[in-house]
């Protein structure tokens, strides 16, 4: 189980929303105002965190930035890797933390509308939160 924020609902074991699960919309899942974070292990047919950043990002039609990023504490350094692609998609706000801890890779995603001011504090719940159980997260079942 992930460490999320009492005031967030969980929808299972890697996915949790800031609102009601039954004000999830159909197609977009999140509700003007509502930001979603979830997490996927590795697809089998991606070999490398780079391979995956390259594989999505055509997904998106605008990225505003991908960097590193240190998260001091939470992980030992020599076995870590995160990568952050913050970026649009249509009218959603995709912010995609790609992880490598100890060989194990996977995406922590935060979905929010493109509008959403408070993409900031959903970010601090990504990093705050989620950094705390990285073993935890790391063994959803990639190689």
């Amino acid at each position: 189980m992930i460490a999320y924020p009492a005031s967030w609902q969980v929808l299972d074991d890697s996915d949790f929303v800031n609102f009601p699960p039954e004000k999830r919309l159909r197609g977009i899942v999140v509700p003007e105002g509502g930001a979603d974070i979830w997490v996927s292990p590795k697809p089998r047919e991606v070999q490398s965190l780079e391979d995956w950043i390259a594989r999505d990002r055509p997904y998106l039609d605008e990225v505003f930035s991908t960097r590193l990023i240190s998260l001091s504490g939470r992980f030992p350094p020599k076995n870590r890797s995160i990568t952050e692609v913050d970026g649009i998609s249509d009218q959603l706000r995709f912010v995609d933390c790609y992880v490598e801890v100890d060989g194990k890779i996977f995406d922590v995603h935060l979905k929010v509308w493109k509008t959403d001011r408070k993409v900031q504090e959903y970010k601090c719940v990504l990093y705050e939160k989620l950094p705390e159980s990285p073993l935890k997260v790391a063994t959803l079942g990639n190689s």
